[in-house]
């Protein structure tokens, strides 16, 4: 369930065309991404965000890099 739930979230990002909504998704898939104990669901997921179309600007892209220099420090 946990990982339909990030799903869901990632596609309801990609493809809102209110902005609201999609800030509102994304401050729940930071909230579930960070919240999840399986190191694998949680890798999983962060690359799946970064990897989005939707992570290359605005405010998903700074929740995904945050998420993924926490994952793999440079």
């Amino acid at each position: 369930m946990r990982t339909s739930l990030n799903t869901v979230l990632l596609d309801l990002i990609e493809s809102s065309p209110e902005a609201s909504l999609r800030d509102a998704a994304v401050k729940q898939l930071e909230t579930s991404i960070r919240a999840e104990t399986n190191p694998r669901i949680r890798e999983a997921a962060i690359f799946h965000l970064s990897n989005s179309e939707a992570a290359k600007t605005g405010p998903t892209k700074a929740v995904a890099d945050t998420l993924l220099k926490e994952l793999a420090p440079t």
